[in-house]
């Protein structure tokens, strides 16, 4: 399992760079848009709303 995850993983990162996150920071909603453009699977997804998380998260204590 660990292996698949990997893999997506690797694939992922791919992808996610043609996927600014700083604009996601900004504005979630496109990251949803740059998905629909992209087709992704559950998993792949599920990373991506994970990495977004995480940088909002940043975002937000940068901006205090």
């Amino acid at each position: 399992m660990k292996n698949k995850k990997e893999e997506a993983r690797r694939k992922l990162n791919a992808r996610v760079k043609t996927i600014n996150l700083n604009y996601q920071r900004r504005n979630p909603d496109s990251l949803l848009n740059e998905m629909l453009k992209i087709k992704l699977n559950r998993f792949e997804s599920y990373i991506i709303k994970k990495l977004v998380q995480r940088s909002v998260k940043r975002g937000r204590k940068k901006n205090r």
